[in-house]
């Protein structure tokens, strides 16, 4: 019943916000490139050939990164990065041409870059890379792009994947799997719960978010939990959520969606618990429960 749907990209510790600054410094020369140029990237999958008379003044990069803050929690970032170094060799590769299709076995793997950004005096221009017999960027460009040395021009917050409290609590992206397995989900309990384990119960609470359209007799449909806060419980804390959890009967029929719930860590198994709406509990294995008011408090506090 592993949910897990991903960790942290990245984390940066002392993490210096730039707000959207453009000044830059290149081998010790500061350049100052236009606001307009990093507004909007063009498509990494479109591009033009190089001109045979291009004459580049710098390479452009355009990323997104999940990043901690320190006190802020875990944010999304589009971060635009620089290179003047190394672009004669660069321009160098982008002009080989391309080499015929082969009739060989060739991989499935993506080799990117397979659009380069490049910066002229007055405009960006997006260049695709020529190919190999396999129909992927050649060596050549990829040796050359990754020798460059980048230097940060702009960073710009897209949106907090975690909350402070959500990241102090060790708490990530999850699925979640009561809206998801709910509608199909048969009833069961009570039955035993497996003991709390001996490195302490984790809780983490989540914000559900539904797509568009969403009803709660819909199952399948991935429905995402935002994580909100977590906090490790008490071994007596501990040993009281999973009596309840393991008490509990099977679950009443539901027609409220719930709008928040709680995954409580049991060794190599979660319970997923309804902190509001009708309450359930998936149990760890696959069936539904009751929950009650009383265990919501236990989930509550801490």
């Amino acid at each position: 019943m592993n949910a897990f749907v991903g960790a942290a990209i990245a984390s940066v510790a002392g993490l210096l916000l730039a707000g959207c600054g453009l000044t830059s410094t290149v081998d010790g020369v500061a350049a100052t490139v236009p606001p307009e140029r990093l507004a909007d990237c063009p498509p990494t999958t479109v591009g033009e050939t190089l001109p045979t008379d291009a004459a580049p003044v710098a390479v452009l990069q355009c990323g997104r990164r999940t990043e901690l803050v320190p006190g802020d929690g875990e944010w999304k970032f589009d971060v635009r990065s620089r290179a003047t170094g190394g672009l004669e060799r660069l321009v160098a590769a982008l002009r080989l041409p391309s080499e015929p299709m082969a009739n060989g076995l060739c991989t499935a793997d993506l080799r990117l870059p397979t659009v380069v950004l490049l910066e002229f005096s007055t405009r960006l221009l997006p260049v695709v890379t020529p190919k190999d017999e396999c129909g992927k960027t050649r060596p050549e460009v990829l040796d050359a792009y990754r020798a460059l040395r980048w230097t940060e021009v702009s960073r710009t917050r897209v949106a907090q994947v975690r909350s402070e409290a959500a990241v102090a609590g060790g708490c990530e992206v999850w699925k979640d799997l009561l809206a998801i397995e709910g509608p199909t989900a048969r009833p069961g309990g009570p039955g035993g719960i497996a003991a709390p384990p001996a490195g302490g119960t984790r809780v983490c609470r989540y914000r559900s978010d539904y797509p568009p359209g969403w009803t709660p007799d819909k199952a399948g449909e991935v429905v995402a939990g935002q994580p909100q806060s977590g906090f490790t419980a008490s071994p007596s804390q501990a040993a009281d959520i999973v009596r309840a959890i393991g008490a509990a009967g099977p679950a009443d029929r539901c027609t409220r969606a719930h709008t928040a719930f709680a995954i409580v860590r049991l060794g190599n198994e979660e319970a997923y618990v309804e902190l509001d709406g009708c309450l359930r509990i998936l149990a760890p294995d696959g069936k539904l429960r009751q929950g009650t008011h009383d265990l919501v408090t236990l989930l509550a506090t801490g």
